[in-house]
């Protein structure tokens, strides 16, 4: 939006100088009618001289048309001085919001990489973690495994000694 606005001004500023201009260029084009056509009853009155002014009357026009040419020139010297500016301006705005653009992105991609540190870091511990827990797992399972044999082998005891009470509980008759 800044930039629209910036332009807008800008264009505004250039219209102004323009129409500044032409006031300009109109102001000395009435004041050259003027002079132009007091030199022309200042002639009439002075013709009775019988003096010959044509060669001065063609420098003179020849002056005026240089004139005109030039402050034609000076004025679109003036716009295009204008367009210069106003398109260095442009750019300037521009790499104004490249380099805030660049900054933003800069500072993200220290976050960023400062969040991938800490998750690697997270990583590293939930692995570690991970091969405690395994190995905590696989004691338990040993234990276990363990346990289960030693319960098997009195089970095993213990129907070898109900086999032996009833076995004599039989020869006793009971």
């Amino acid at each position: 939006m800044d930039l629209l606005q910036d332009s807008r001004h800008t264009m505004w500023g250039l219209n102004a100088r323009l129409k500044g201009f032409l006031e300009q260029v109109n102001r000395l084009q009435q004041a050259n009618q003027r002079l132009e056509a007091q030199i022309a009853d200042w002639s009439a009155r002075s013709t009775s001289r019988s003096r010959d002014w044509s060669q001065q009357e063609n420098t003179v026009q020849e002056l005026r048309v240089q004139v005109g040419n030039l402050l034609m020139e000076n004025a679109q010297l003036a716009l295009q001085s204008d367009s210069m500016k106003s398109r260095a301006a442009d750019i300037q705005a521009r790499c104004e919001t490249e380099e805030r653009n660049t900054r933003r992105l800069e500072r993200q991609v220290v976050l960023l990489r400062e969040s991938k540190a800490k998750a690697d870091r997270s990583s590293v511990t939930l692995q570690a973690d991970l091969r405690h827990s395994m190995s905590n797992l696989q004691e338990m399972h040993q234990e276990f495994e363990a346990a289960r044999a030693l319960q098997l082998q009195r089970a095993g005891s213990c129907d070898v000694l109900l086999a032996t009470a009833r076995a004599a509980a039989v020869a006793r008759g009971e």
